[in-house]
């Protein structure tokens, strides 16, 4: 995104909610096995996510698309254009949902038609679609690959796990997105938001959110989202999921504050001011939390992340649990096999996607050799690209030696020797502070990170 007027803008497994499945629903022109290019159009993005390619771009903001390519010729077949509604999805580590961005046809040569595909996700630097993509262009991921059947409803990870997208038909509503995991944190957060608002044509919109105390009817004192993570909010109809945005003049630890009441109110930079585009009545803190409410007029609605401070105390798998733990002690009945160093990774078991990982810069080190190996003080970090967004239902602990050449936080870019492997685990099983590899292969044990490793 380095022309000049774009001056002014997880883990996984995911509940989504549709109205069909893949092949079937309202348009009968959509079906499979084989795909016909002609019908492209009437596919559409309904949810999109992506965490990267925006480092050396002006606020951190891209000009983002997803190809659609055969995997047979290795031609793009379709993609999502910014004119069509890809614009606004322009900050990296947002979750935005109630989509409907069709597809086009590539202007390069492509077949007619395809039976194996991918998913490329691209942030353009330079035509964009529907031209090929450029040079300029960086993909920050790319998918396996997968079949018709397996196109709609469902989401789509990029195999880095830096981006997903899930498409449906055009023809069916927008599909549900699920909350956000819990956070480990007391405290007010933002989950989603959504709101009805027309953003004037060649306008970029400054939007502000503020929480106003209210005392006997009177505001008696307010305070905001910084700007920061406000502009990631750029246009209205989009339902922004997993934001995570915090209030942090609320601190829920204090047992009076839950009594608080607070009015939510959504203002849009206006020539004269702020103006207001919607806000809540007022309600208690205590009963915000986890909670959907709606703006009075009924343009929209903020929706606020549940909270659950007890490792491993939800009903998923959070990054903040497997990035919350010290390892004290790891047992391998299978030594090293060769100089590469040892990992351990937490992979969800839905998509096989490594989600974190620790190495030897997180202090497992020393554990070559097969037995007991104790007193460590090791701890696990975000992969490259993974941020806390849904949770996992269960996820997999693989010991592993890289073949990639790479470390930890990287993303795993080949298949790695595997030294031991726990079966599938949800949080209930992590929260005993033991984990038992399989086939009599070892086990790791862990403790909650004191505050200062956190």
């Amino acid at each position: 995104m380095k022309r000049a007027f774009a001056l002014g803008a997880v883990i996984a497994s995911v509940l989504f909610a549709s109205g069909c499945s893949g092949g079937g629903g309202g348009n009968d022109e959509i079906s499979g096995p084989i795909l016909d290019a002609n019908v492209l159009d009437a596919i559409a993005i309904d949810q999109f996510f992506i965490n990267g390619g925006v480092e050396d771009e002006y606020l951190g903001q891209g000009e983002f698309s997803v190809y659609l390519r055969d995997v047979g010729t290795g031609k793009d077949l379709a993609c999502s254009s910014q004119a069509d509604g890809m614009a606004p999805l322009a900050s990296a580590g947002v979750y935005y949902g109630h989509l409907s961005i069709p597809l086009q046809e590539v202007s390069a040569d492509h077949p007619s038609s395809a039976v194996r595909f991918k998913l490329l996700f691209v942030e353009q630097d330079s035509a964009g679609c529907p031209e090929a993509i450029g040079a300029e262009d960086i993909i920050v991921g790319e998918s396996a690959e997968f079949s018709f059947d397996s196109m709609l409803n469902a989401p789509i990870w990029s195999t880095n796990g830096k981006a997903v997208a899930l498409l449906r038909q055009s023809s069916v509503d927008a599909g549900s997105v699920t909350a956000m995991a819990p956070a480990r944190t007391n405290g007010l957060a933002i989950d989603k938001l959504y709101f009805e608002y027309d953003v004037p044509t060649g306008v970029t919109p400054r939007f502000y959110l503020f929480a106003d105390r209210v005392d006997d009817g009177q505001t008696t004192y307010q305070c905001q989202i910084d700007d920061a993570s406000m502009t990631a909010i750029r246009s209205g109809g989009i339902l922004f999921s997993a934001l995570g945005f915090p209030f942090t003049c609320f601190d829920l630890s204090d047992p009076a504050i839950a009594n608080v009441n607070v009015r939510i109110g959504l203002y849009v930079q206006g020539n004269s001011g702020p103006e207001l585009v919607g806000q809540t009545e007022p309600k208690t803190i205590g009963a915000l939390v986890g909670e959907r409410v709606d703006f009075e007029d009924g343009n929209g609605y903020v929706t606020f992340q549940r909270v659950n401070p007890k490792l491993f105390g939800s009903s998923v798998v959070r990054l903040s649990d497997l990035t919350g733990i010290t390892i004290e002690s790891l047992e391998i009945a299978k030594a090293a096999s060769s100089d590469s160093p040892i990992e351990l990774h937490a992979v969800s078991a839905n998509s096989g996607l490594s989600v974190a990982c620790a190495g030897e810069a997180q202090g497992l080190v020393g554990v070559e050799t097969a037995g007991m190996h104790e007193g460590l003080a090791a701890w696990m970090i975000p992969v490259d690209g993974q941020k806390e967004l849904f949770g996992w239902d269960k996820v997999e602990l693989k010991l592993i030696q890289r073949t990639d050449g790479r470390s930890c936080p990287w993303p795993l870019e080949s298949a790695p020797t595997v030294l031991a492997a726990t079966s599938d685990l949800a949080a209930v099983d992590l929260a005993t502070g033991t984990a038992t590899f399989a086939a009599q292969a070892g086990s790791v044990s862990f403790v909650e990170a004191a505050a200062e490793i956190k």
